[in-house]
């Protein structure tokens, strides 16, 4: 048996540990018990490895080599030259479900403006992190005009202690899905346009693309493009097409100029 644990309960940084899933057939992936949010993103290891709770988790093992943190996961296990994207599976229940709540929804697409910290002004690198709201408004302004349906996805309410949340105008607001039910939304939908969050992370996994809107890198905020951009320091996607489109901030007006997936 290999275990690896997470000491946070964040959607993404639990995403990275599923590659791993994929290579070792033993895998236990621990997480802390007394946390809620790693309780809500536990399903996401369902079908490919098991899952336990332990009071004081660490995190994951990693190489020092300058490479995406979920490859570095997987090359502190010993594992190269593999796909190092997230990847889990919806079951064809799930994605029967998904079809069925999305039906009336015609042309969806998702947009998310936020991440965790977005109402939390002394998180300064989630401030940093969050591409402008008003960017993703004017963009999806566009989208709703030329056909789309914008489908803003977010947690319950009570699920932090600051609502994250902002509703976007000409927007149609879904929250409090579990993780399993919003991964199938993903997967049935599989386009995405916001920032870099865990939504975005659970849009690849389950097959889908992106276009992620980043800042400008900052080491002292800890925004390192080689740590956290999918292919940009390695090969991450080993010859699979990639299917996230990075685009700084201040390039936003690029995905209406291109008038991408119209």
């Amino acid at each position: 048996m290999t275990t690896v644990s997470q000491s946070g309960g964040n959607l993404g940084d639990a995403l990275w540990l599923t590659p791993l899933a994929r290579y070792i057939p033993d895998l236990v992936v621990q997480l802390r018990s007394s946390d809620k949010r790693s309780r809500a993103v536990a399903p996401i290891f369902d079908g490919l490895c098991k899952v336990e709770f332990i009071d004081n988790p660490k995190d994951p093992n990693k190489s020092k080599l300058d490479v995406h943190v979920s490859r570095k996961i997987l090359y502190a296990y010993g594992i190269v030259g593999r796909s190092s994207i997230p990847e889990i599976k919806p079951t064809e229940e799930e994605l029967v479900w998904a079809r069925k709540f999305l039906k009336d929804y015609k042309n969806p697409i998702v947009f998310i403006n936020g991440n965790s910290g977005t109402n939390d002004l002394l998180n300064y690198r989630a401030q940093y992190v969050c591409p402008p709201s008003q960017y993703i408004q004017e963009i999806a302004n566009f989208y709703n005009q030329n056909g789309k349906t914008i489908l803003q996805f977010g947690p319950d309410p009570k699920y932090y202690d600051r609502d994250p949340f902002i509703p976007l105008d000409n927007a149609i607001a879904i929250r409090g899905l579990s993780v399993r039910k919003l991964a199938a939304c993903y997967a049935v939908i599989g386009k995405m346009i916001g920032g870099d969050t865990g939504d975005y992370h659970l849009m690849v996994a389950v097959g889908g693309e992106t276009i992620t809107l980043v800042p400008n890198e900052s080491y002292q905020l800890g925004y390192v493009y080689s740590d956290l951009l999918y292919g940009y320091a390695a090969d991450d996607w080993e010859g699979q097409t990639p299917r996230v489109h990075y685009l700084n901030h201040e390039d936003y007006k690029s995905i209406i100029k291109g008038r991408i997936w119209l």
